[in-house]
């Protein structure tokens, strides 16, 4: 099994659970996603589907592991490394002076954006690792 892609999982299985969680209507955590949260207000449905759409998206690499779909994983990862950056970025540029709404910006620059850029590096660095499936066994096992 490739560490990376088992990395990758349990990050991204750590944004389903909050996704899953918030679309069950629980709250903890809610304010440190800022205005997204009020977004979806009355939308619960849509953040349950997210958060499967994360599930799938964690778990998946761990289970097809073709040249064809490290190549789709690796663009996936950029997106999941820039969208991340960007936006502690974001929220390091907007924590000075007076903010509209300081706990999703720490929030965002502390726990749900390096989050998703640790999703990102490592599942890039799991479809760069060698494959296990052309491993030979040690002679005489």
């Amino acid at each position: 099994m490739r560490t990376g892609y088992l990395v990758a999982a349990a990050a991204g299985v750590i944004h389903c659970g909050f996704s899953v969680y918030w679309g069950l209507g629980g709250t903890w955590l809610l304010n440190t996603v800022g205005s997204v949260a009020d977004a979806f207000d009355g939308a619960l449905l849509l953040i349950l589907l997210v958060g499967l759409a994360k599930l799938a998206f964690a778990l998946v690499p761990l289970v097809a592991d073709t040249r064809a779909a490290r190549w789709i994983y690796r663009a996936g990862a950029v997106v999941l490394v820039v969208w991340g950056a960007a936006s502690m970025v974001g929220a390091a540029i907007r924590l000075p002076g007076s903010p509209i709404d300081p706990t999703a910006l720490w929030g965002h620059l502390l726990w749900w954006d390096p989050l998703f850029v640790v999703w990102g590096i490592a599942l890039f660095a799991g479809t760069m690792a060698p494959s296990d499936r052309g491993a030979r066994q040690a002679p005489g096992r």
